[in-house]
């Protein structure tokens, strides 16, 4: 499988992960064509910054039990 191809799993895995917590308004980016630093950007709507909190935890959390660590930086996670 290819780097492209592990990495957009990843990026539907966290879409999944957020869509089954509630998540709304979810979108996948696909930026490996334009940005030096990111394959993939996601953009999630939560209800509140408590919901957009815990959404972010699970993910991370869903991440770490599927052997994906965040060792090399793979996301970021900003709450606004």
């Amino acid at each position: 499988m290819s780097k492209s191809m592990l990495l957009e799993n990843y990026a539907r895995k966290i879409t999944d992960i957020a869509s089954e917590n509630l998540g709304e308004e979810i979108v996948l980016f696909d930026t490996g064509e334009i940005s030096l630093f990111s394959e993939f950007s996601i953009l999630i709507t939560g209800q509140t910054d408590r919901h957009l909190e815990s959404l972010s935890q699970k993910i991370m959390r869903e991440m770490k039990k599927n052997g994906k660590k965040n060792e090399r930086k793979w996301t970021r996670i900003f709450i606004d």
